[in-house]
């Protein structure tokens, strides 16, 4: 058999079933033809601050991150790429990470205004509020462009939020999103407005020391110093504390918004080990100095560090004394939660992105693709087999760097390899891949070669647009039921691994029908053999794992619910590929399917694990609600449509050839079950 049809035939496989698992959401566009001058952008951050102010620790999502992270997931979310590059008019450009941009979003609020960091999908949903729209359909705006729609973003959101999310159209949903997007980047941009504009002391305010300041702003910090120990302050906690609700006098209102407008940046740490939760924001710090809470000794320091930083920001010629004085904050705020103990894996979350193991992964699987694909030109000559060796131990090393990035991600978390719906595309990458490579150290053919470095690229690919799509933490903090590491490790990669191995031996069977529509004759008698064997094989270890984690999951529901069974969507799916693979390999071991009968079941076999996997959860209906996601619909139905396509193929063959054996008076003998004698007569 020639190897140029087998490969079309692997790369046709391949691309079904890599096409049916494209869930990407977001769309990726260029910056737009802006052009700045120098005055219009914040002052560069030096290398040092930012690799300082990297590795601060804030909490968020209910875990302790770095601000790197914080920052990345934020300019993801509005923008779709997790980084700004701007085009100055002298020619150069100036690229901000994660850190630089929202340093300047806190610190300077007016240049990071004309940023385009809001990405718009469709221009469509700008004319819903009234806004004109750049020419391009997709486009990204800076908040300074999206500003005069303020308003109408923010009634629309209302309005959009009382329609259940599974109803909502596409617009719906992305004007929904863009008015939540900008109310996430106001509370940025407002974080140090309390230290830009201070407090103006109503002009009636009768009470020392701040009686002599009445009619003026004064900084925050002296305005909360002041108003302590104030008659004024201490009549109204006591009227409060016994339920008076009167509305408070008029300073007091100002320090309410106040500590409306600062509870986005909460890094400051616990004082003490004692008090492992006291993460405060400054409004924190302001609550706690007025009610003697944990950070009251340290709190107006700390609110006059901040109040200095906008003061040095505020004055150009201060640029040099800013960058020392924020690179000495990142400073102290990574050294007062070390002091307590906080700190201990934020220098993990952060690693953990920098490095980037998933991203080099997939292009060093792209690599390998095109290198393999060089070697089947001519696979028996020196350098074909010197660069299939190559292959073998780059794809070793990429799924070695997919293993680094799970067990980095569980050194973080503290919890099992998979926890959320994202964590699942990577680990059942892993699975397949080495099941893969498994087989081809057996077979030593160069397809399973192939199949496990594809299952590499485009695993890591879906996880890439996932994450993108999603645009939010990839390792929030677990709801309660979850909070089970012995269950993690056995019930939860026991069902993926199941999934991971149903889904490769649907890869080898449609392999399989590719290669019978390309040689219809089957000279490679082989080959077939070959891929019957994988497919069954791998189906085998796919029943058990899937058994075995759903008996699993039964135990852990009577445990956390009561329960064994309660017909949960996610349940049903799992039992629907437990009940598909018994009965596919049963028929198999019956005689009543032959062995491309078995390709055709295996390979449809990839719409159950699709429905398990994804679908149930966009039921939004059942107790496995931590794996809910929104807006794949249309694109799971149509790899519903591409496996079936598949399948119909191999039916259409199997049909085709049936004809032309009973014009020849007989069928050749069919490939043995594996482990059996052969059985006769074939497919």
């Amino acid at each position: 058999m020639k190897k140029v049809p087998v490969f079309i035939s692997v790369f046709l496989a391949l691309a079904a079933i890599f096409s049916s698992l494209y869930l990407s959401s977001k769309t990726r566009q260029p910056d737009p033809g802006r052009i700045f001058t120098a005055a219009q952008l914040a002052p560069a951050w030096k290398p040092e601050v930012l690799d300082v102010m990297e590795r601060v620790p804030k909490t968020d999502d209910g875990r302790t991150k770095s601000l790197h992270t914080f920052a990345y997931y934020e300019l993801l979310r509005n923008r779709a790429i997790p980084s700004v590059t701007l085009k100055l008019d002298d020619g150069s450009k100036r690229s901000l990470p994660p850190v630089a941009w929202i340093l300047d979003a806190f610190l300077f609020p007016a240049s990071a205004n004309r940023y385009p960091i809001f990405n718009v999908e469709d221009s469509e949903a700008l004319l819903q509020v009234g806004l004109n729209p750049h020419d391009k359909r997709r486009d990204k705006y800076a908040y300074d462009e999206l500003l005069p729609a303020r308003e109408q973003f923010f009634a629309a959101r209302t309005r959009i939020a009382e329609i259940p999310a599974e109803k909502r159209d596409r617009l719906e949903n992305q004007v929904f999103n863009l008015a939540s997007n900008l109310i996430r980047y106001e509370d940025l941009i407002r974080f140090l407005d309390f230290a830009r504009n201070g407090v103006l002391i109503p002009a009636d305010f009768a009470d020392e020391p701040l009686k002599s300041k009445a009619g003026k702003t004064v900084p925050l910090s002296e305005a909360l110093s002041g108003l302590k120990d104030s008659p004024t302050f201490k009549s109204f906690i006591a009227a409060a504390r016994a339920g008076d609700r009167s509305s408070p006098p008029e300073l007091f209102q100002k320090i309410d918004r106040i500590l409306q407008d600062t509870t986005s940046i909460a890094w400051y740490a616990p004082p003490d080990a004692a008090n492992p939760d006291a993460w405060v924001p400054a409004a924190g710090l302001i609550r706690d100095f007025l009610t003697e809470g944990p950070h009251a000794a340290t709190a107006i320091a700390k609110l006059q560090g901040l109040e200095k930083l906008a003061d040095l920001a505020a004055d150009p010629a201060k640029n040099a004394e800013l960058q020392s004085a924020v690179q000495s904050l990142g400073q102290g705020l990574i050294s007062a939660a070390e002091a307590t103990g906080s700190y201990k894996k934020v220098a993990l979350d952060r690693g953990y992105l920098k490095a980037g193991l998933f991203d080099w992964a997939k292009w060093g699987f792209l690599i390998l693709f095109l290198v393999q694909a060089v070697s089947w030109l001519a696979p028996q000559s020196g350098w074909g087999r010197l660069l299939h060796k190559v292959c073998l131990w780059g794809a070793a090393a990429g799924y070695g760097a997919i293993m680094a990035g799970i067990l980095w991600r569980v050194r973080i978390t503290g919890w099992g390899p998979i926890t959320n719906i994202y964590e699942t595309i990577p680990f059942i990458t892993l699975m397949a891949g080495v099941f893969a490579v498994f087989m081809e150290l057996i077979f030593k053919n160069r397809i399973p070669l192939i199949v496990a470095i594809c299952c590499g690229a485009a695993g890591m690919f879906l996880a890439g647009r996932y994450e993108a799509g999603n645009a939010a933490d990839t390792m929030p903090s677990l709801m309660a039921v979850l909070r089970s590491n012995y269950w993690l490790w056995t019930h939860v990669t026991s069902i993926n691994i199941g999934y991971a191995t149903v889904l490769l031996a649907a890869i080898f069977s449609m392999i399989y029908i590719f290669c019978r529509l390309f040689d219809i004759t089957r000279q490679d008698k082989a080959l077939f053999r070959m891929l019957t064997q994988s497919s069954y094989g791998i189906l085998c270890f796919g029943l058990v794992f899937s058994l075995i984690g759903t008996i699993l999951g039964g135990i852990w529901g009577n445990d956390s619910w009561g329960r064994f069974w309660g017909w949960d969507p996610k349940e049903n799916g799992a039992m629907v590929i437990v009940l598909w693979c018994l009965a596919v390999l049963h028929m198999r071991l019956a005689g009543w399917i032959k062995e491309i009968g078995l390709h055709i079941c295996t390979a449809f076999g990839a719409n159950f694990c699709l429905f398990s996997w994804w679908h149930v959860n966009l039921l939004n209906v059942g107790l496995h609600s931590y794996g809910f996601t929104q807006g794949l619909d249309q694109k799971l139905f149509i790899s519903y449509g591409i496996v079936s396509l598949v399948v119909l193929l191999g039916c259409v063959i199997k049909f085709l050839e049936h004809l032309a054996m009973q014009q020849k008076g007989g069928e050749p003998p069919m490939a043995p079950v594996p482990g059996n004698a052969p059985v006769s007569p074939a497919a």
